[in-house]
């Protein structure tokens, strides 16, 4: 069985395009329950409702920082990646080699967050 069969994954992501491909990957890994709000209020929301199994979280949602869901999910637990589409969302500190992670990268870093998350 896949780490992420039947985990519920939200995707904070703005770019429509980005999420839609981020869901067929995780879909693809059997997770069931995926959903993409393109908000800050809608995560917020969604954490609220149903907190998910983890999260896969832009920097800039709409010209805003995610800061406030980041903050959520960790009060909740619930284990998260920053993920970007681009480059200027890294700090200037963190550029070196750094670049936009594609969504098979996105997926191994849920991995093994989740998994992490399932052994501690």
């Amino acid at each position: 069985m896949k780490p992420l069969s039947e985990c519920r994954v939200l995707i904070v992501e703005s770019d429509f395009a980005a999420g839609l491909e981020l869901m067929r990957v995780l879909s693809d890994e059997g997770c069931r329950g995926i959903k993409l709000v393109r908000t800050i209020e809608g995560a917020l929301l969604e954490l609220s409702v149903t907190p998910p199994d983890a999260v896969a979280l832009d920097l800039d949602i709409r010209g805003k920082r995610a800061t406030p869901v980041a903050e959520a999910l960790v009060a909740r637990n619930v284990p998260f990646v920053v993920v970007t589409g681009k480059l200027t969302d890294i700090p200037s500190t963190e550029r070196s080699g750094a670049a936009p992670a594609p969504a098979r990268e996105i997926v191994s870093r849920l991995t093994l967050a989740v998994t992490q998350r399932k052994a501690a």
